[in-house]
């Protein structure tokens, strides 16, 4: 069996598609296929590949990236094609990709596949493992050093720029004796070539004693160094590794480099970024025309990439996002990261909103593409706030509050988005972080509450499944609907612990009334999951945990998910979406209709049911005749797909009743029932179980 391969592109006509498709699909591959140069990156975009499969006589210019390839060209003469030995002269591989000249031959095509596979894999992970050392080594509390055979400087951590005085890139090929230079501490003659002494020896050699390292500037630093060499795969040396250690009792370079950079991304930190940004204000104070701006970015989704794959795909993330954020500032710049996902920038000598503007939009631009992360690609998105700052006297902390305050809004309008900040921003920040007060002492105080609404069948009236949805009894508001404080839930962190309260609290409940009323032994629970409740790694077993506590069948579970989050094609969505189906848990499609939907991703996912967007219900008019096309369009489509179709927010029977008459199975809505609290809803059930 090939080797755990969910997608093969190829890219072909349809003559060759149409006895190369099935061929693959015999040996258990997936095949999508493509067959225009202007629908390859669309399909790139939609799709998550594995490995790419391209004939040269027929696209050209246009190769998939971060894809292992596999060319051919049907253009061959049918003569050579027949050349026994092709195969396996082209699996010595033509870089980017091999070149197979005999797709017919099954057992050589499958070789091929398999072998780039591996191939792309195992160089995924020597990438991974390669970052991974060289985050460790860049995040050392001593100077680390290694050269080549010839003594030449080929790497240096922060802390070894720090201590001797050189940068890195300054360094790199230099003779390491001119770099490093120390000597005895008690007579200052020069020691003897440590990096000769490691390779003429063949073994780790250091100091006994304290030696003096005499830095760029002249300083004597008390040093104990260790060297050793370093061996390539088959034991032979290739070069050496140096460890120096300050052993003066001030505080050490590292510590004072520490203070002012981030060591994993070894940008700027907080405090180097506010220290700039005084002097950015006191020059903006004494030069009127001198203006500058700061952004705020907040990555999205870095959180659900954490959790997923793990902290050092989120370390490496991290370190990618900075390098493409130096490529969107100018060297008068300064970019720094905050901790966290949280990153800010300076910008100086600007003269109008639109220079900032512009920057935040090439930034958006470079996100676009996505990082690979551990074998997987890894798309994300910022939000990025931007305050102006002219000759008028601004405190620094203010100025920064007022770039957050914009980056809140912008996150607030949808991933991807930037905002300038405006007067009525601040009073938006302080009325959300009063919100996130207030809903965090609503979690901790039980002021949370379960509200159920049925959902019948149009024709016939009776229950199809009830919704359970989330309510805060709010002790001044009233009665608050989700609708109205889950973004605020999510932008302060609570949207998981506020989601897991609503699955436990709702299935506790279920369970007490299937025991109650025999009649629901049979009806579904419908809840909606939030992306962060999504984007959990252990979603499936917190949600098997509960339903054996509560002895539930997970066929008794519908789960709504949003089409944005469906649409991503990629594995750590796979790996979720497959979890759920192992515990025979309904997936349904939430808002369907209310924007962008991949076809054919929509008919690969394993839905049990379609949920309209309640606009298009709101939209159905008291003396509609017109069908409406977004309704009809939505309409059809599930039905092509063989998808019940529930309508949500209906008031009126002239909405049920058009609803029906354009082939809607299922309804919901203050016209059958409105949300009602446990206590109503089991008067409720306990009416319809007298009139069953």
């Amino acid at each position: 069996m090939p080797m755990a391969v969910e997608q093969l592109l190829l890219v072909s006509s349809q003559e060759t598609a149409s006895w190369l498709c099935p061929a693959l699909r015999s040996q258990g591959f997936q095949v999508r296929v493509s067959q225009s140069a202007d629908a390859l990156p669309v399909q790139l975009a939609a799709g998550s590949f594995d490995l790419a499969l391209l004939d040269l006589g027929w696209v050209t210019g246009i190769l998939p990236q971060g894809l292992p390839l596999i060319y051919f060209d049907s253009r061959v003469d049918s003569e050579l094609t027949k050349l026994p030995s092709q195969a396996q002269l082209r699996l010595q591989g033509i870089e980017p990709g091999l070149f197979l000249a005999d797709l017919r031959d099954a057992q050589a095509l499958r070789t091929a596949i398999e072998f780039c596979l591996y191939k792309h894999r195992t160089e995924n992970k020597l990438k991974s493992l390669e970052q991974f050392l060289a985050s460790s080594l860049t995040s050392m509390g001593d100077a680390v050093i290694s050269t080549d055979l010839q003594g030449r400087v080929t790497f240096m951590n922060p802390v070894a720029e720090a201590l001797i005085g050189w940068r890195r890139g300054e360094s790199l090929g230099k003779p390491a004796s001119e770099i490093v230079r120390m000597v005895d501490a008690r007579t200052h003659q020069p020691l003897p070539d440590p990096w000769a002494e490691a390779l003429r020896g063949q073994v780790m050699i250091g100091s006994g004693e304290a030696v003096l390292l005499l830095a760029r500037d002249g300083e004597e630093v008390p040093v104990a160094n260790g060297i050793a060499p370093l061996r390539d795969e088959s034991g032979q040396p290739k070069g050496t590794i140096l460890v120096l250690r300050d052993l003066t009792v001030r505080p050490s370079p590292h510590r004072l480099l520490s203070a002012l950079h981030d060591t994993l991304t070894e940008l700027p930190n907080r405090a180097l970024f506010m220290d700039r940004l005084q002097r950015a204000v006191e020059r903006a104070r004494r030069s009127p025309g001198e203006r500058f701006a700061v952004l705020f970015l907040d990555l999205n989704r870095f959180k659900a990439v954490n959790d997923s794959l793990g902290h050092h795909a989120g370390d490496e993330l991290l370190v990618g996002t900075a390098r493409r954020l130096e490529t969107c500032v100018r060297s008068i710049d300064t970019l720094a990261r905050f901790g966290g996902d949280e990153f800010a920038i300076l910008l100086e000598g600007i003269q109008q909103v639109s220079d900032a503007t512009r920057v935040a939009e090439r930034i958006h631009q470079s996100l676009q593409v996505p990082f690979q992360i551990q074998a997987h690609d890894v798309t994300i998105s910022a939000s990025i706030g931007i305050a102006l700052a002219g000759s008028q006297a601004l405190d620094p902390d203010l100025l920064l509050q007022q770039a957050d305050s914009a980056m809140y809004r912008a996150k607030q309008q949808g991933p991807g988005r930037y905002e300038v900040f405006d007067p009525l921003l601040h009073r938006y920040a302080k009325a959300r972080a009063q919100w996130e007060e207030e809903l965090r002492r609503a979690l901790e105080q039980g002021q949370l509450r379960v509200c159920y609404q049925p959902v019948v069948n149009l024709a016939k009236g009776d229950w199809q499944a009830v919704e359970a949805l989330l309510y805060w009894e709010h002790p001044e508001r009233g009665w608050l609907s989700g609708r109205e404080f889950l973004g605020v839930a999510e932008e302060a962190g609570l949207a998981v612990p506020l989601g897991d309260w609503l699955i436990q609290a709702a299935l506790q409940q279920w369970q007490q009334w299937r025991a109650q009323y025999s009649w629901m032994s049979e009806l579904p629970l419908h809840l909606n999951l939030l992306p962060q409740q999504f984007a959990q790694p252990d979603l499936a077993q917190r949600l098997q945990r509960r339903l054996q506590e509560c002895q539930l069948p997970g066929s008794l579970l519908y789960l709504g998910l949003t089409g944005t989050l469906l649409m991503e094609a990629s594995s750590l969505v796979e790996q979720q979406l497959h979890q759920l189906q192992r515990l025979s848990v309904a997936l349904v499609l939430e808002r369907f209709g209310s924007g962008y939907v991949c076809l054919q991703r929509l008919s690969h996912l394993p839905l049990q049911g379609i949920r309209l967007d309640a606009s298009l219900v709101q939209a159905i008019g008291p003396q509609q005749r017109e069908p409406d096309k977004a309704l009809l369009a939505a309409l059809r489509l599930a039905e092509i797909l063989n998808l019940p179709v529930t309508a949500p927010a209906i008031e009126t029977s002239e909405q049920a009743l058009y609803l029906h008459r354009m082939g809607c199975e299922r309804g919901q809505g203050s016209l059958f029932y409105p949300p009602l609290a446990a206590g109503e809803m089991g008067s409720l059930l306990g009416r319809e179980a007298l009139a069953a």
